[in-house]
């Protein structure tokens, strides 16, 4: 999971140096925990959570180039922590679509800086934050109903990352790699961001771990409803499938999920939307690709919009979609990074002491 550049130091401290749950104990320093051994599949039960990050790039090209910079992290997360069996970021048709800003008062970072220097930021001040989204400093004295350059004209697109850690070593260790952290600086990229972005939490995290999360993110936390799991243990897997639904309420009790849905899953959560209003996600990591009885039992629950992520060519899910009644809200294969689920998730056991 990102977090804000200037806070890593000290995140990384609180994690190396106040990790006290059962036998595990974090390396002293940065530089011990580069070079522990990585690779675990073992891990405690009871301390699994989710992270599901909403963020809002500034356009497409902004949008690529995150999802460059998370492969990268996923790629050291993959290889050094197979407990963190979900690790998967996407471009996220699921949203109304936003308006292109036209006019200087309608771009987010003009129009933030302009009022800044209206109530008495220093003019060097504003114009440096500019610059880091790569901004001409002329355009902080248009008019605000003045058009934009036509390269300013940019739609939003949002990008939305889902993390599965199954206790607080898997947590600490999948950032502990010189790739990943070189990574997770492009990653913090402010011309990358339109706004903080949005983060849910579920699940049971330590209260170490809670410690450092919650200052930095400000997570909204939602409650697990008690017939889903966070992470059940596949005993195969072949052709993993992420399944994204939304439905029109606002209420997570209204969404029934069908036990033989829920039977499918590693993990299955449902929690209110908290960008969209009146609407709950639903996600689901199937440790294979549902047939169409599954589909049929969740296209029941009248979903209003979704996405799915397949291995391989996508044809077969697409035809199934179609016989389910649901690929006119679906999109499929979408644009993405990541794993939906590690390859070693059978072999992951769950323990009450680490091996030596």
């Amino acid at each position: 999971m990102a977090l804000p550049r200037d806070t890593k130091d000290v995140i990384l401290d609180l994690a190396l140096h106040t990790m006290t749950t059962r036998t595990y104990k974090a390396p002293a320093s940065m530089s011990a925990l580069l070079a522990a051994p990585k690779g675990a599949t073992e891990h405690y039960d009871g301390e699994a959570f989710l992270l599901h990050v909403f963020w809002r790039a500034p356009d497409l090209d902004a949008a690529r180039r995150l999802l460059a910079a998370l492969a990268a992290c996923a790629r050291a997360t993959h290889r050094d922590t197979p407990c963190v069996p979900t690790y998967f970021f996407r471009l996220s048709p699921m949203f109304p679509p936003t308006p292109v800003a036209l006019t200087a008062g309608e771009h987010p970072w003009l129009s933030g800086a302009v009022k800044k220097l209206q109530v008495g930021v220093h003019r060097a001040a504003v114009e440096a934050d500019l610059r880091k989204y790569g901004l001409d400093m002329d355009h902080l004295d248009l008019s605000p109903h003045a058009p934009l350059p036509e390269s300013l004209q940019r739609s939003p697109v949002w990008v939305e990352f889902t993390e599965v850690y199954l206790d607080e070593r898997a947590f600490i260790e999948h950032a502990g790699s010189r790739d990943y952290l070189d990574a997770y600086g492009r990653i913090m990229d402010p011309a990358c961001m339109l706004g903080a972005p949005t983060t849910m939490r579920l699940g049971d995290p330590v209260e170490s771990v809670v410690a450092i999360l919650e200052p930095i993110l400000k997570e909204r936390v939602a409650p697990m409803d008690p017939r889903l799991s966070l992470w059940r243990a596949p005993t195969s897997t072949e052709r993993p499938a992420f399944v994204s639904l939304d439905f029109a309420t606002c209420d997570p009790a209204q969404v029934a999920v069908p036990p033989l849905w829920a039977a499918l899953c590693t993990t299955c959560v449902v929690f209110q939307h908290p960008v969209c209003d009146g609407r709950t996600r639903l996600l689901s990591v199937l440790a294979h690709a549902p047939d169409l009885a599954a589909l049929q039992s969740v296209a029941a629950l009248a979903p209003v919009a979704g996405q799915v992520h397949v291995d391989g060519p996508p044809e077969d899910m697409v035809a199934l979609l179609e016989a389910a009644g649901l690929s006119s809200i679906i999109e499929v294969n979408g644009e993405a990074v990541g794993h939906v689920l590690h390859e070693r998730a059978p072999e992951l056991r769950a323990v009450a002491s680490y091996s030596e």
